[in-house]
């Protein structure tokens, strides 16, 4: 490599993964260097969308877990419920059968 921007094309395939067949690491330092930077690419592209996913997930059973609370908190306050609160939940729980 002779130039600073032929260090960065290189830095960028080899941790995009891309591949790259102009510019190859000779040394056996070079060589270290374009393994470590490898995994860490791999490692920096599998971890993101893994990340969004998990936030994801715990934001859907949070929100499970609060509507499963807020009904469980209407059946077991039925007495009191006016007659149009009593046939919401009864078409709930026939919308939840029918899924």
């Amino acid at each position: 490599m002779t130039t600073f921007s032929d260090g960065l094309w290189y830095c960028f395939a080899a941790s995009t993964t891309i591949g790259f067949g102009d510019i190859v690491a000779v040394t056996a330092v070079g060589r270290i260097l374009t393994v470590i930077l490898v995994l860490y690419g791999i490692f920096v592209i599998a971890l993101i969308p893994g990340v969004v996913v998990n936030y994801f997930v715990e934001f859907n059973k949070i929100r499970y877990n609060e509507s499963l609370l807020m009904f469980m908190d209407r059946l077991e306050h039925l007495d009191t419920l006016s007659k149009e609160e009593l046939r919401e939940i009864s078409q709930d729980i026939r919308n939840f059968r029918g899924k």
